[in-house]
């Protein structure tokens, strides 16, 4: 009787501990997923100023900082010259409410936006929501759920007022309300899906030939500026980017002016030297052009491609970059600490 009754003590424990492990199961898949919020406002106007502004939130998991920025775009030209600034910043946990569902948006800066320097406030919570929309993608052969992607639109109403402390370009304030937002939490399940297959991949065979241009000051602030002719276009792009203490408690400030312009806009030649005609990019750029002499050589071989770089520091001529935060000069008296055009050609 003492062994029978020591079996079934034992077959008892064991399904006990099966049930155990079986209801443990589902939270530890969860504890596995990974989850993130990010809230994007629609594209809104203020009078007085040429600028689409926008602003942006996002966290990974349910805790820890958020990092919210504010962005203005304005362009030229049928967009293809475009003036873009934006200001980082790193707010606390505290500071922005998400509930899990999105049914609760809050958004409020507290002081947490002034500083050295005083960057406003924002204080904005749901006045308008749609229903929840939810999206998944699940493996095929598995039927689990890979990413599920939840999101609803509205308004956030209450006091958007920020202070750029930017340039004379730029406004003094910027006051909007109510603003259009959408909000969105992905999940990611960590989970593999069989692909049932798949083919083993190789490396090219030819060289992708280019050539480009690029010069950098440091700053501070940082600036850095590239020209590149591509087929039939040529593509310029021109930023500034500013960090520590003279502007917090903004993490960074960036400022870039991009166009897209004819190839003849930019002509790079054998011996490194190059040339950009600032004309395509009015009024972001001035009408006058650079030319960069190319300086020393040196080659490297890779594969089937030789790249072909000459640097040096030295340019003529002038080309003024108008950011509204300010005109950056690049002419015989303002040099860039380094420059240099890459030549990419077939070995």
């Amino acid at each position: 009787m003492r062994r029978r009754g020591a079996h079934r003590r034992s077959i008892w424990i064991l399904v006990s501990l099966v049930a155990l492990a079986a209801a443990l199961v589902p939270s530890s898949v969860s504890a596995l997923a990974s989850t993130s919020f990010s809230i994007q406002s629609s594209a809104f106007r203020v009078p007085g100023s040429p600028y689409a502004w926008t602003f942006s939130a996002s966290r990974l998991g349910g805790s820890g900082a958020w990092a919210f920025s504010i962005n203005a775009r304005r362009s030229a030209h049928n967009g293809k010259a475009t003036q873009t600034h934006s200001w980082s910043f790193s707010l606390p946990a505290t500071d922005i409410t998400v509930s899990p569902n999105l049914g609760t948006v809050k958004i409020n800066a507290h002081t947490d936006l002034q500083g050295t320097v005083n960057y406003g406030s924002v204080n904005l919570h749901f006045i308008q929501n749609s229903k929840l929309h939810t999206v998944s993608t699940k493996c095929k052969k598995t039927t689990k759920v890979l990413f599920s992607s939840s999101s609803r639109t509205g308004k956030l109403g209450g006091s958007f007022d920020f202070k750029p402390n930017t340039g004379s370009g730029m406004p003094t304030d910027v006051k909007k309300a109510p603003i259009g937002i959408t909000v969105t939490k992905f999940i990611d399940f960590h989970r593999s899906c069989p692909s049932g297959g798949g083919g083993s991949g190789g490396g090219g065979t030819g060289c992708a030939t280019g050539k480009s241009f690029g010069g950098s000051i440091l700053g501070p602030p940082f600036f850095s500026a590239s020209a590149a002719p591509i087929g039939k276009t040529s593509f310029l792009s021109f930023s500034q980017i500013a960090s520590g203490p003279t502007i917090a408690p903004a993490t960074n400030i960036s400022h870039a002016i991009t166009v897209n312009g004819p190839a003849s806009a930019v002509v790079i030649g054998a011996t490194g030297n190059a040339t950009i005609n600032g004309a395509i990019g009015t009024p972001f750029l001035s009408a006058t052009k650079l030319t960069y002499k190319g300086g020393s050589k040196k080659t490297f071989v890779f594969g089937k491609c030789k790249n072909i770089i000459f640097t040096d520091s030295w340019h003529a001529g002038s080309l003024n970059v108008k950011f509204d935060s300010g005109a950056v000069p690049l002419d015989s008296t303002h040099l860039f600490g380094q420059a240099s055009t890459t030549r990419i050609v077939k070995a």
